[in-house]
């Protein structure tokens, strides 16, 4: 019962879930069952009174009341004032601290023993021995949590016992709610009006569903599920999967690996303790002693995973009447929807009656999303004035007059109120009046109003006169035989006899500016006095309470609202009608007038919002205009009566009404909501998308309470396994009936359902039957839902668009597995003329470019222009396109495209556009290379007339070598122009720049270069360059004795290499001859290799000549004197830093469309994907 118990937490005020007061079958209010008793003085005598609300069961508790023990004196056992409610509150908040105060909670279950105790006591005094079988589960689930509290109340005195934080914090007031929640399904059994144990068959099922948004108690996230009816049954639970085994304890482990637990004690499998994090229907399964199986099944849905942060706040949490709060929710960029019918947005303002729990919920695409809740709740006021009710004089006479007089107070709407008076009267409590007889002279009246644990609030006290009987019968009344509607948010005030009065407020105000005897005051957000007074003298006061909007209800059969006779409560409101298929239509209505719009909303569609005076529930609703309005109100912009379907599940209805005044909208929350109960008597809850249909149309079935699989069946024949199938159904004969079986195996039970199938009624209709030559008409063909239509076209579907040059009659058929069921026909007639004069169309070719690079591989898209619609365009390559569609095609040379537009009428039109080539550019890429490195410079740009590749020449046009090829590999030492020639006479002129290598990361240590001393004997020597990066290439160059610089290959790719001593050089004269002697010559290595991971070229090693008569300097080094074997560096960095240039163009023919390759290599984790060999990529051989 989605909402129906009243949102809030234990105070036992308003709409809070403790204030049980109100409904006959309750025995005792929470408020009454206080833990301290009323303030009692003896001066001048007393009269004690409460918070007697719920009739004969109150006036059976007033001695009880009188002897509860007074815990506020020093005497008694704890320091706590106020009800089982607040004790319970203030247990949870005691609770919420690690370490709670052990005093504080010894207190608090000391009071909770005491109201538990006296809880058990009014039940079985007010309902006897004749009821001790029914309520006997409540009173041991009564025994079990005293037991249970008793414990804790121990525990709390002992420091080293450990304090059951589960049990204290929730367990135990949720225990309580449940316990109270099923003690009011059980004390209805005698006189439930559905028969809930008249039979054993009748399961009557029903699940509560409770979360923050609607008991405070429970914190985010976490849900209470509550099993009603199945009364001498067993309550087994699922989740959509069936559980894996018994539960542990009260632990319950699905199938799907959700745990969720059961509430423990009497009632424990009647409640469930769940918090699913994704969208899930929980289904309660109820067994009877017949074995009857009855499923009802709850759906939860949560915030979406993706859900933005989405919060609620509010300006008070708190709040005495006729004080606005304002609401705002932050963090969703869609709709924002609050509960309980408050509206939409990003902000309210509100003016509540009572407390309440705000929250809201942001839709926004693929995403729905929940706020916090935050439960706001009416601070209650002390007394604010006395006034006198009614006053009058019995039996005028002399000796035996009786005078009498009744006050009662503004204000203490929750509280306790103690009187006392001083003078010759007897006195009594009536409600919350005080009734005073036999008055003699005047009267001396002092109040007291106390508040839940809270000290008396300043006592009110005034002197009354002694009544006189020309005051006797002149009352203040809000109705008489007479009475008229006063405007929206108005109350008449009549006199009775018609007497004529002057009204004013307690600030003098006055409201009428000459004696009457009706006069409309204003409804305001706090209660009102209003005094009037008489030309006689006399006067009289009427309250007229605070503006507050309740939702009511009628049985509305035949159009003649009658009361509800068979309401079933579950708190202190009649809140919850339990329904069935025979259940009368009902009305909802504000009881108030809405000075604004009434707005409504039901738990079974949340996010629809519907705006009207009255709602009527009815079964008849397909018969209707959906939502209908019966009756407009004289702002015909207002709906005044709202049809809506008769809920098929149990559905909670909210209003609201909404003022706007001066630009600003205050929402007036009903302070009550409605539920219709729909109980279970099945295993199954079938439901079919229509109950009929016509032979040919789809219909949807979808089953509920199955935790296993479904199967379907009609006749035998399986027609689908799911919870929801889609499927169509035939009969040989038409009308008739078909029925749909639904099979379950967990729990194995079937439920049948009946749809009636009428005839086929396949219609055919086109947009136009009188047409032009060729204009495209619409067909559509209806009541094959289920079926494929076939046109006489050949095509299928129920919509086809048809353009007719002659009168032509087009024929539908609807089959249904492959069997014709019906055929429809509709002739379209054709008109001699055209829809569009028949001329030349302005056709013309557009394209996206006016040129393309000769060899050059570019996508030209051609366009059509001005060609009408329905044409067809042919192009010169043979491709076919509708009158708009654009052509792409690769072109590399000049090209003409020509294209023919054909009209529906058989009219041709011809357009060109040609595309002209240009000659590729020259290039050489890179243009940059690192000195001293190799670099592999590319050319690109030249081709042969007929697209295949040129050929190049090079020209260093500061050495004057040339080179030739698409690719040249060299190494340069300073920036260099080249002349670069195409065979086809092109030519260009490029600049190769130097890179700067980093000096830091190429500069080695000191001592690190060797030199070989000319005085040592050996003949050769090692070059050593250990500082190399092996995994990188490194080349060598050697510059001779002729002072050349040459490549040196067979040292690639070492460190460490072994030479040859070049000789002693010799000068000859001209003859040949030695001149002078000998003399030392000198070779010099450099290397190109990468050191701390940077390009870098180096002088690795100056070789002399052998010359033994020169001085030792040292220098030669032996440490590394080892040849160093060829070190392949890894192939993914061969090419690192040689510079390269792009791939040369590869042409294609005309039209082709190709995607070029590109290089690959290793991936960053060193997976092997290309690997370069000379210039081209070969793939995955790293």
């Amino acid at each position: 019962m989605d909402g129906s118990v009243p949102a809030g937490n234990f105070s036992g005020q308003g709409l809070l879930v403790w204030n049980f007061a109100g409904a006959t079958h309750v025995p005792v209010s929470f408020s009454n069952l206080q833990v301290v008793k009323a303030f009692n003085s003896a001066t001048g005598g007393c009269a004690t009174g409460g918070q007697m609300t719920s009739g004969s069961a109150d006036a059976a508790l007033v001695s009880q009341l009188q002897t509860i023990v007074d815990q506020v004196s020093p005497t008694g056992p704890t320091s706590f004032s106020g009800t089982l409610g607040e004790a319970l509150v203030a247990l949870n908040q005691t609770m919420k601290n690690p370490n709670p105060d052990k005093t504080a909670v010894g207190q608090l279950t000391s009071a909770i023993l005491q109201g538990l105790s006296q809880w058990k006591e009014a039940i079985q005094t007010t309902y006897g021995s004749t009821r001790s079988a029914d309520l006997k589960p409540v009173l041991e689930e009564i025994d079990g949590l005293i037991t249970a509290v008793n414990q804790a109340n121990q525990c709390a005195q002992l420091s080293t016992c450990v304090l059951d934080q589960t049990l204290l914090q929730t367990t135990l007031s949720t225990r309580i709610f449940v316990a109270n929640q099923q003690l009011t399904d059980l004390a209805n059994l005698p006189t439930d009006p559905k028969a809930r144990i008249a039979a054993q068959e009748n399961c009557q099922l029903d699940v509560s569903h409770f979360d923050a948004t609607n008991l405070a108690i429970l914190p985010i996230n976490v849900h209470l599920l509550m099993a009603h009816g199945c009364v001498g049954g067993s309550i087994t639970w699922s989740n959509g999967t069936p559980a894996n085994g018994a539960p542990n304890g009260t632990t319950l482990t699905w199938a799907n690996g959700e745990t969720d637990q059961l509430l423990g004690g009497v009632f424990s499998d009647r409640a469930l303790v769940v918090k699913p994090n994704t969208q899930t229907t929980y289904t309660a399964i109820c067994q009877m002693p017949t074995g009857k199986n009855c499923t009802q099944s709850i759906p939860i849905t949560v915030s979406s995973p993706d859900c933005p942060p989405f919060t609620i706040t509010a300006s008070a949490t708190t709040f005495e009447r006729g004080q606005t709060i304002t609401l705002t929710a932050s963090g969703c960029s869609g709709n924002v929807s609050w509960a309980n019918d408050l509206g939409s947005g990003n902000q309210l303002t509100v003016m509540p009656a009572t407390d309440f729990i705000a929250s809201a919920t942001c839709y926004q695409p693929n995403l729905t999303c929940f706020s916090n809740a935050i439960a706001i709740q009416l601070v209650p006021t002390c007394i604010q004035s006395m006034y006198v009710q009614q006053e009058k004089v019995i039996d005028p006479g002399i000796g035996n007059t009786k005078r009498e007089r009744t006050l009662a107070v503004l204000g203490c709407e929750t509280g306790y109120l103690t009187w006392q008076k001083k003078g010759q009267a007897d006195a009594s409590v009536n409600g919350r009046t005080f009734v005073m007889t036999d008055i003699k002279g005047p009267i001396s009246v002092t109040v007291t109003c106390t508040l839940s644990g809270q000290p008396p609030c300043p006592p009110v006290s005034q002197i009354f006169p002694e009544p006189i009987p020309e005051c006797t019968t002149l009352l203040l009344l809000t109705s008489r035989d007479d009475a008229t509607t006063p405007p929206p948010g108005y109350t008449n005030l009549y006199s009775t006899f018609k007497k004529p009065f002057v009204l004013t407020d307690p600030t003098g105000k006055h409201y009428n500016a000459s004696p009457g005897d009706v006069v409309s005051v204003p409804v305001l957000a706090k209660d009102q006095v209003y005094t009037a007074q008489f030309d006689n003298g006399c006067t009289a006061s009427k309250l007229v309470p605070a503006l507050s909007y309740t939702t009511t209800w009628l049985n509305y059969n035949n159009g003649s609202p009658r009361t509800l006779t068979d309401p079933l409560s579950r708190t202190n409101d009649p809140v919850a009608y339990t329904a069935d298929v025979d259940a009368p239509d009902i009305q909802l209505k504000l009881k108030s007038a809405c000075a604004g719009k009434v707005t409504w909303r039901s738990s079974a569609e949340p996010t629809l919002r519907l705006e009207a005076s009255e709602l009527i529930l009815t079964h008849s609703y397909s018969t209707l205009t959906p939502r209908s309005t019966l009756f407009p109100n004289s702002d015909s912009s207002r709906v005044q009566s709202l049809y809506v379907p008769f809920p098929l599940v149990t559905t909670t209805y909210q209003a609201s009404c909404q003022v706007t005044s001066g630009g600003t909208t205050t929402v007036f929350p009903a302070t009550n909501a409605k539920t219709i109960v729909v109980v279970s008597n099945s295993c199954l809850k079938l439901t079919a998308s229509a109950k009929t249909l016509t032979q040919g149309e789809a219909l949807t079935l979808q089953a509920v309470g199955c935790s296993g699989t479904v199967k379907w069946s009609t006749d035998g024949n399986v027609v689908g396994i799911g919870t929801t199938i889609t499927h169509t159904p035939v009969l040989a004969t038409t009308p008739g009936s078909v029925v749909y079986t639904a099979q379950c195996d967990n729990p194995n039970c079937s439920e049948s359902v009946t749809v009636q199938l009428k005839p086929t009624q396949l219609a055919v209709t086109a947009s136009k039957t009188t047409v032009a030559i060729a204009e495209a008409v619409s067909l559509t063909a209806s009541g094959c839902s289920g079926g494929l239509v076939v046109w006489s076209t050949g095509e299928t579907g129920p919509i086809l668009t048809v353009q007719p040059l002659e009168q032509t009659t087009y024929t539908a058929t609807c089959l249904i597995n492959g069997v014709s069921l019906s055929q429809k026909s509709v002739t379209l007639s054709v008109i001699n003329t055209a829809p569009d004069p028949i001329e030349c169309p302005p056709f013309s070719l557009a394209a996206n470019s006016a040129t393309v690079v000769r060899c050059a591989e570019q996508t030209i898209t051609f366009s059509p222009k001005g060609c009408p619609v329905g044409s067809i365009v042919t192009w010169s390559d043979g491709h076919v396109g509708a009158y708009n569609e654009p052509y792409a095609l690769v072109v590399n040379t000049t090209l003409t495209m020509t294209a023919t537009c054909k009209t529906p009428y058989g009219i041709e039109a011809v357009a060109s556009l040609r595309i002209e080539a240009v000659p590729p550019t020259l290039s050489v890429s890179p243009g940059e290379v690192y000195a001293g490195f190799p670099a592999t410079l590319r050319a690109s740009g030249c081709s042969t007339d007929n697209c295949q590749p040129g050929s190049y020449t090079w020209t260093n046009k500061t050495s004057g070598q040339t080179y030739s090829g698409a690719s040249i590999t060299i190494t340069l030492t300073q920036s260099t122009t080249f002349v670069v020639s195409c065979s086809n006479g092109q030519s260009a002129q490029v600049n190769v720049n130097i890179k700067t290598n980093d000096e830091n990361k190429c500069t080695l240590p000191s001592g690190i270069l060797v030199n070989a001393s000319r005085n040592i004997s050996p003949t050769t020597y090692f070059v050593n360059a250990s500082w190399c990066d092996v995994t990188y290439a490194i080349s060598w160059r050697k510059t001779g004795v002729d002072h050349k610089t040459v490549d040196y290959p067979s040292a690639r790719n070492k460190r460490s290499f072994t030479v040859t001593r070049p000789p002693m050089g010799q000068i000859y004269d001209s003859n040949g001859q030695p001149f002078g002697k000998p003399f030392p010559q000198y070779e010099t290595y450099t290397v190109a290799c990468v050191r701390n991971g940077t390009p870098c070229v180096f002088t690795a090693g100056n070789v002399a000549s052998y010359d033994p008569t020169f001085p030792d300097l040292g220098g030669y080094d032996t440490k590394d004197a080892t040849e160093s074997p060829l070190s392949p560096p890894d192939p993914c960095k061969e090419l690192s830093f040689v510079e390269k240039g792009g791939f040369k163009n590869v042409t294609r023919n005309a039209g082709m469309s190709k995607r070029p390759r590109l290089p690959m290599c290793c991936t960053p984790t060193g997976v092997p994907v290309a690997k370069w060999s000379g210039q081209r990529p070969v793939a995955n051989n790293c």
